[in-house]
């Protein structure tokens, strides 16, 4: 390491970051240079050689490094080399056709079978100056205040000459509380001068105070090894990212009817031997506010505070809400950190800056780090949460339901803790028919699980609509006719009874680690699978073996929830022609064979022969359908949407009554998910 550095020497630089260029991370190549193990802070200084075999200069932000430790366990780690904002920034970048080395820090002496990659990129057209507009000073010894007691620590002249705030990374070879080498960071405010502290040793580079086990920072010589500006971030970007995927999300809309309905809800946890346990009644008037009414009359009640966050999702802000009353900062290239109440209504999800609390000196030269949440958008949907900028975060798993999606799993600590979610239609309405929690421990055990069932939902008024408008057109009748080839469910009501066989392969927890699973089940007040209208009033499910009564809940609820499922996807389960396509206009081009519609859910109908091909829903992919014909009527075999593939053997089980009885679903929720599959055994019609 050289001596301590005078006044780094400047050059001129004014920061004028291009447009957002789309450059291809394919072409960027990543490798270690050379290790530097420090054994006595249990970190490896890492230099990376980045190769830029494309056109435009390239800003890396984000690396991952694999490894195994001395013990031989797979380490991995996402190395932010920016802190949030990783977008709308310009700092040193390999030029077209160059190499650049970049410096990173890992926890861990050993780092064998060491693979680096890069994870995110900004792309500029032209690249910005190579040397830094941070000038570094002297370090300086200095005193602060940790657990109580005044320890010895340091400080490192700073300034920044830009009018934008400036991030820099120094390496520090340091002689306290552990001799070596390490990597310090320091976000400057704009035209920031002054003496920076640090009160902690880094054992990996990030933008944090240090290791709070290695406090008491003795630094004898610092080198400034790389630096990124901040540009004034881009307000519509943000909006254009988040706030589609934000109202594609379903939630309860302005103007609902009050609505009520039952509960069940069962909870256990090992750290409380009293199982809690409850049933009753609830009502939802037009605002949200939520009353519960318990039936069992036990010690223990269901409030309304716990229903409330069950409906978060739904309760939630609408997006001209959300936007308005929050800051929408685009973070990542498909992150947006909401800076604000958050998305409650009346849970809010607060954030804060992390300089509230520090001196005022310290305060006017680091720039903030707010922990507000940050929402992640994939593919148009939003797919996690997290609320700084380590780590992958939190996932969601999005799930399609009417011409939206739900959030149908949300994963926190690595999978520790897990909350699901299964809803279904009332008319155009979502409603929550299962919420659960689960804790687990490391080893797999449950720690604590909670079960909350909601069933009988019901609007409490009558719904002013308007009169029925007819399909119009000119190829409305076409429509029509191919439509009325499609079986549909009779109305009913009548009892459905069958018994009943499942099997998966332990992709889901729905299933609470049970792959095989059978019994019976009665569907009261059967109408036919229905994609927006109630398809039963009630369902009873028996299930073969003995189970503690939560765990019965839970799997039968899985099978359940498979039967909601596979009629959201059922072209039987449609509404009629006339109700369906209820005012809408539609078109037909014959040349591509498709019916293009107007003001219905239904966005577009391909058709080849005399057979409908494939259904295109608003906000949705194309589904493929193949059929079987019996009695002149269509039967949907296989529904194809994406990757996700769905099947089905229909079985003729009473007069104008057909059953899939056999049904497998592949990769609904992804790759790694199922094959899961069905049975129906028996199944009969009763009528009432």
């Amino acid at each position: 390491m050289p001596p301590t550095l005078s006044w780094f020497p400047l050059l001129v630089f004014a920061l004028a970051p291009t447009a957002a260029a789309q450059g291809d991370l394919a072409k960027i190549a990543v490798k270690a240079k050379s290790l530097l193990p420090q054994p006595r802070l249990q970190s490896t200084l890492i230099e990376l050689e980045v190769q830029n075999r494309g056109a435009l200069a390239c800003e890396p932000t984000l690396f991952s490094a694999r490894w195994k430790n001395a013990g031989g366990e797979v380490q991995e780690r996402l190395v932010e080399r920016v802190p949030l904002p990783r977008v709308d920034r310009a700092g040193r970048s390999v030029p077209p056709q160059k190499k650049l080395a970049y410096w990173i820090s890992v926890p861990s002496e050993e780092t064998l079978e060491l693979e680096v990659a890069l994870r995110e990129a900004l792309f500029h057209a032209k690249s910005p100056a190579d040397r830094a507009p941070v000038i570094v000073g002297a370090v300086l010894e200095t005193h602060a205040e940790h657990e109580g007691e005044r320890m010895q620590t340091c400080s490192i002249a700073l300034e920044n000459t830009l009018d934008v705030p400036v991030d820099v990374v120094l390496r520090a070879r340091c002689s306290f509380p552990r001799d070596g080498d390490t990597l310090l960071t320091a976000s400057l405010r704009a035209g920031a001068k002054g003496a920076f502290p640090f009160r902690a040793q880094p054992t990996m580079l990030g933008w944090n105070d240090g290791d709070p086990h290695f406090v008491g920072l003795r630094v004898s010589s610092v080198e400034l090894v790389d630096w990124s500006a901040r540009a004034p971030a881009d307000a519509e970007a943000a909006r254009e990212l988040l706030l589609p995927a934000y109202r594609a999300w379903l939630r309860w809309e302005e103007g609902r009817p009050p609505l009520r309905g039952r509960y069940r809800y069962e909870a256990r946890s090992v750290y409380d031997p009293q199982h809690q346990s409850d049933e009753g009644s609830f009502t939802i008037d037009a605002s949200g506010a939520i009353s519960t009414s318990s039936t069992r009359g036990g010690s223990f009640a269901l409030g309304p505070r716990e229903l409330e966050g069950a409906l978060y999702d739904l309760l939630r802000l609408s997006a001209d809400e959300l936007a308005r009353e929050n800051a929408l900062v685009r973070v990542a290239p498909l992150e947006v950190r909401i800076d604000g109440p958050g998305r409650g209504r009346r849970l809010r999800n607060p954030g804060e800056h992390e300089t509230e609390g520090l001196g005022a000196e310290e305060a006017a030269l680091r720039m903030p780090r707010p922990t507000f949440p940050i929402l992640r958008v994939h593919e148009g949907r939003i797919c996690g949460e997290r609320h700084d900028g380590a780590g992958e975060g939190d996932p969601w798993t999005p799930r399609s339901l009417a011409s939206g999606y739900v959030i149908a799993e949300r994963s926190y600590a690595g999978g520790a803790r897990t909350e699901s979610y299964a809803y279904d239609l009332l008319g155009d309405l979502p409603v929550l028919l299962r919420y659960a929690y689960r804790a687990r421990h490391a080893n797999g055990e449950t720690l604590q699980e909670k079960v909350l069932l909601l069933d009988r939902w019901e609007l409490t008024v009558d719904e002013q609509r308007e009169q029925p408008q007819v399909p119009t057109g000119p190829a409305a009748e076409l429509l029509r006719r191919h439509w009325e080839r499609l079986y549909r469910y009779p109305e009913g009501p009548c009892d459905l009874r069958a018994r009943f066989a499942a099997e998966n392969p332990g992709t889901d927890d729905t299933w609470v680690g049970e792959r095989k699973v059978s019994g019976s089940l009665v569907i009261h007040g059967f109408r036919g699978f229905r994609s927006k209208r109630s398809s039963w009033d009630d369902l009873d499910i028996a299930l073969d073996g003995e189970r503690a009564s939560d765990r019965s809940a839970a799997i039968a609820f899985g099978f359940t929830d498979r039967l909601v499922m596979w009629k959201g996807r059922d072209p039987a389960a449609l509404e009629d022609f006339d109700v369906l396509f209820r005012g809408a206009a539609i078109t037909w081009d014959e040349s591509a064979g498709r019916f293009s519609i107007t003001g219905s859910t239904v966005k577009s109908v391909h058709v080849k022969g005399e057979r409908i091909t494939a259904l295109v829903f608003r906000g949705e992919g194309l589904s493929r359908i193949t059929w079987t014909e019996q009695d002149g009527r269509l039967l949907a075999t296989k529904i194809q949407t994406g990757e996700e593939t769905l099947s089905a053997q229909w079985k003729k089980v009473a007069d104008g009554w057909y059953l899939p009885v056999k049904v497998e679903f592949q990769r609904v929720f992804g790759r790694d998910w199922g094959p899961e599959r069905y049975e129906l055994l028996g199944a009969s019609i009763l009528s009432r």
